[in-house]
């Protein structure tokens, strides 16, 4: 499994807190907050990680160049802002892997990744997300899911009460990545919410989450993170 993490985004809601780095190397326990999402997917079996990077990527060859797992991490710089689908695709078309995990590198969701990795498997399906139970869908909108996992839709912000939402976490046929129109796109709009009737699969569970993409937020992942 070739695991995909997003870190093109230019992060400017963080910029007051951290105003030189881009949002993944924001400094988390007095480390980049990659080392830990890295460490994490190396926990999991994962060795082979590809950023796919646009803003201050400079930076970031920087730090590849300098982590310990740096001959398992590779850098795709996109010339023009190609959103989540395009820069998921323009890696996919570069690896030739038949399934990739794609996450973002500035949130994390404290769930096994071996046992989500191990249920998209017996699944099957075109995509597996992982989906965690929050007590109010209000600010994220839901996952409608069987008993299996199948979900069956997706709604959108304005409902209340529990349920599962989505945490960002995939593992997708990459077949279907490279189908995404060239240029920029959505991998939520433009593909997973297209791709329901060949089979995608809601991982749930009380999984701990967090992102760094606003000072209040970054301040909180200092006592959130425990190393």
């Amino acid at each position: 499994m070739i695991a995909v993490v997003l870190v093109g985004g230019q992060g400017t809601r963080l910029r007051s807190a951290v105003p030189d780095l881009p949002k993944p190397l924001a400094p988390i326990r007095g480390r980049p907050f990659l080392d830990h999402l890295v460490e994490w997917l190396q926990a999991a079996g994962v060795r082979q990680m590809a950023l796919a990077a646009g803003y201050r990527s400079d930076a970031l060859a920087a730090w590849v160049a300098g982590h310990p797992a740096r001959a398992d991490l590779s850098l795709f710089v996109e010339d023009e802002p190609l959103g989540t689908g395009g820069a998921v695709r323009s890696v996919a078309d570069a690896l030739g892997a038949d399934r990739l995990l794609v996450l973002n590198g500035d949130s994390f969701v404290r769930c096994d990744l071996s046992a989500f990795l191990a249920f998209d498997r017996a699944r099957g399906g075109a995509f597996s997300l992982v989906a965690p139970r929050v007590e109010d869908i209000a600010r994220y909108g839901a996952i409608e899911a069987g008993a299996d996992g199948r979900i069956t839709g997706f709604r959108e912000k304005g409902g209340v009460g529990p349920g599962i939402i989505n945490g960002g976490i995939y593992a997708i046929d990459a077949g279907l990545i490279r189908r995404l129109p060239p240029g920029p796109s959505s991998l939520e709009r433009d593909g997973i919410a297209r791709w329901l009737d060949q089979g995608g699969y809601a991982f749930t569970g009380d999984f701990p989450f967090i992102d760094i993409g606003t000072p209040e937020s970054f301040a909180s992942a200092q006592t959130w993170f425990t190393d």
